[in-house]
């Protein structure tokens, strides 16, 4: 009898190196090797594995090419959505600016008429403008170097005259705005009106519970770096629905708010249509939500509050409301 006499087809390898192979996958490569389920020797398995090797490495270099092929398609977008989130940010942090007096400190942004860029407007919340005592507040604007720093530039704007406040403020929200007035050669970087989320806006965007946003402000006051940049943090949409805007006029966001935020930007970037990669303004910060709890000793009480990290924002509809009664 010769060597080969009785040997099993190739397609009989073939088949055993299956087996093999899905006996090491049951409960781990080498736990398995070694098992009596397999009963073949070890010339056996060399015959077996050899048979299905070309399978197995064409499947693999398959997978590869599938995942390589996802990679280039989907990379180019994720990096696309990371460089144009970052694009709108960068805008509106430029027109965000610290606004304080003796009496108050809080947050504020710029925007200028599109068909009059030179009427630029100063929004903030009103309590904020109504908090400040006397004729003057400071308005902390940057300068750019000519080497990439930033200076720190305090300017006094006139919020009233005697009396007389300068700002208008909404009839029912609590925002304010101010017709800008400053010494000529100042530079007021700002945004165009357009940028203040409409209702269609919002529908268009997706934009309701658990929708991502992002704000800038100075909480309890503080600032970025000794230019006096904004503070960035990030939330999402805690309530429900959002549209109509007239009948919901505001919003919760879960993102921790303190003195100082009041007035700051609340926005997203714009993911769909020509204006895809730009900044929408959807509200501004007013207030923090927080639970008060009155404790009764023999000889004392206190008043203890509770943050509960979530923020009230009125939706930009209203600023736009206020934009168009100042005269």
């Amino acid at each position: 009898m010769s060597c080969c006499e009785g040997a099993p087809p190739p397609q009989f390898w073939e088949n055993r190196g299956t087996n093999v192979l899905a006996k090491w996958g049951e409960g781990g490569l080498f736990e398995n090797f070694a098992s009596s389920a397999v009963d073949l020797s070890g010339e056996e398995m060399v015959r077996a594995v050899l048979a299905i090797l070309p399978r197995a490495v064409y499947a693999v270099t398959g997978m590869n090419l599938i995942t390589l092929s996802l990679a280039v398609v989907l990379l180019p977008l994720a990096l696309l959505a990371t460089v144009r989130a970052d694009v709108a940010a960068v805008s509106v942090m430029n027109c965000t600016f610290k606004l304080f007096n003796h009496d108050s400190t809080a947050t504020c942004f710029l925007l200028h008429d599109e068909k009059d860029p030179k009427r630029i407007f100063l929004a903030t919340a009103a309590h904020v403008l109504e908090k400040a005592t006397g004729n003057e507040a400071i308005l902390v604007l940057r300068e750019r170097k000519a080497d990439g720093t930033y200076v720190r530039k305090d300017v006094p704007v006139k919020i009233r005259e005697g009396e007389k406040a300068l700002w208008t403020k909404h009839k029912e929200e609590d925002i304010s705005v101010m017709l800008l007035k400053v010494k000529e050669g100042i530079k007021l970087p700002s945004l165009p009106t357009s940028v203040l989320a409409r209702e269609g806006d919002l529908k268009d965007e997706e934009f309701t519970v658990c929708s991502k946003v992002w704000m800038f402000g100075y909480p309890a006051r503080m600032e970025a770096n000794g230019a006096g940049f904004p503070i960035a943090r990030n939330g999402s949409i805690a309530s429900y629905p959002l549209v109509p805007v007239e009948p919901h006029r505001t919003f919760m966001a879960d993102c921790s708010t303190y003195a100082g935020d009041s007035g700051g930007p609340v926005f997203i970037t714009r993911q769909k249509g020509e204006s895809a990669g730009q900044p929408l303004l959807v509200g501004m910060v007013v207030a923090q939500y927080r639970n008060d709890e009155k404790l009764k000793m023999l000889h004392e009480e206190r008043l203890i509050r509770h943050r509960l990290s979530l923020g009230k924002v009125v939706q930009a509809e209203f600023i736009r409301q206020t934009i168009a009664g100042v005269k």
